[in-house]
């Protein structure tokens, strides 16, 4: 009897001791662990959370991210990407809109993405893709003005950001001129040639035969250019010619700043030949420069700076307005419609003086240009 109450004593100690089991700190570790709370079994799942996941770009705004282990905060522990990139933010501000695709991977385990929508600011001022027009003044009997062209050629060829600046060329006293580009060179009041000026100002840069330096010298000019934001943006259409030659080029013109504004299109065209005068002998390959690019053959208005798109040209800030304009070519001896682009420039008068250009864009004939906004690096 006494080795009966024994045996019901063990039976009964038993689911005991097996519950006070789930003491032991190292029970059921990840081997080599060594137990502690800071291991997470193999099924947790590693979660990326963003608050919010809508901000408005304009700087300010954070959306703010966290990374969670099971219990664990691993946020900054954890890599995150954004749009593929690494990224070491956990407090996201941008001024660009756009999506932004974020995950997080820690341990060999990848988060769920999260999509972060950066929206335009109602109340921020927009701001707009700004671009610099310079026009080459020329003529195939100039035998100097092939350093211009060499200039400009190196600089599209060399500089990283050449798409800051859209190029014409108005000839005068040759095959090539015409009453748009006559216009041009009376308007900004240039004598001398070569010459390259700057958004139809008589601001000029300096051209030379070393042809790095004469880059450098169109991107010092650009950079003064750029200095200032556009007050303009600019989106267009432009038509194929009909058959009495027109071309359509319409649009809207989105303003930031009240002031007046006209709006001109020229066309210019590519790989026109013409003998070209040249001083430079063998240093310049005289195949090349006679081949002319960049031409103004036509233009939509009479005057260089355009026409106004209302009344008086006075627009208010955060308006858009459509433009409608018609470049005729019956008469402009176009050599190839397949060689040919429209450049449109937007023109504005600060305090009631003078129309500069203040953003221009170039669209192909049957092409669109939407409305650019800045890159933000």
């Amino acid at each position: 009897m006494k080795y009966l109450y024994r045996l019901l004593f063990a039976l009964m100690a038993l689911p005991l001791a097996v519950a006070c089991g789930d003491d032991d700190p190292t029970e059921g570790a990840l081997p080599g662990t060594g137990g502690g709370g800071s291991e997470q079994p193999e099924g947790t799942a590693l979660v990326l959370t963003i608050t919010p996941t809508e901000i408005k770009a304009n700087g300010i705004d954070t959306a703010y991210i966290k990374v969670m282990l099971g219990e664990e905060d691993v946020t900054e522990k954890a890599t995150v990407k954004m749009n593929e990139s690494l990224t070491d933010v956990r407090k996201f501000v941008t001024t660009k809109e756009g999506a932004y695709v974020f995950y997080a991977v820690y341990q060999g385990k990848v988060s769920k993405k999260i999509t972060v929508t950066a929206v335009q600011d109602g109340n921020r001022i927009m701001e707009y893709r700004h671009r610099v027009l310079m026009v080459q003044h020329t003529g195939t009997w100039c035998a100097w003005c092939p350093r211009a062209t060499m200039d400009i050629y190196t600089f599209t060829q060399t500089d990283a950001d050449a798409d800051d600046v859209v190029f014409i060329a108005a000839h005068s006293g040759d095959v090539f001129d015409n009453a748009y580009s006559s216009a041009i060179t009376s308007t900004v009041g240039v004598t001398g040639f070569p010459a390259i000026t700057v958004n139809l100002k008589n601001t000029q840069v300096t051209t030379t035969a070393d042809l790095n330096q004469g880059a450098k010298y169109i991107r010092a000019a650009t950079n003064t250019a750029l200095r200032t934001e556009a007050h303009a943006g600019i989106e267009a259409q432009v038509s194929q010619p009909d058959a009495s030659g027109n071309i359509a080029v319409t649009g809207n013109l989105y303003v930031n700043t009240s002031a007046r504004y006209r709006i001109m299109a020229w066309l210019v065209e590519d790989n026109l030949y013409a003998r070209q005068n040249n001083n430079y002998g063998g240093s310049f390959n005289q195949e090349f420069l006679n081949n002319h690019n960049n031409v103004v053959r036509a233009g939509s208005s009479s005057t260089p700076q355009g026409d106004f798109l209302v009344s008086g040209g006075q627009l208010l800030e955060g308006s858009h307005v459509p433009f409608y304009c018609t470049i005729r070519t019956a008469e402009a001896g176009i050599k190839d419609f397949n060689n040919c682009r429209v450049v449109v420039a937007a023109t504005y008068s600060g305090n009631g003086g003078p129309f500069y250009v203040d953003n221009v864009i170039q669209c192909q004939l049957g092409g669109k240009v939407d409305l650019e906004k800045p890159v933000y690096e």
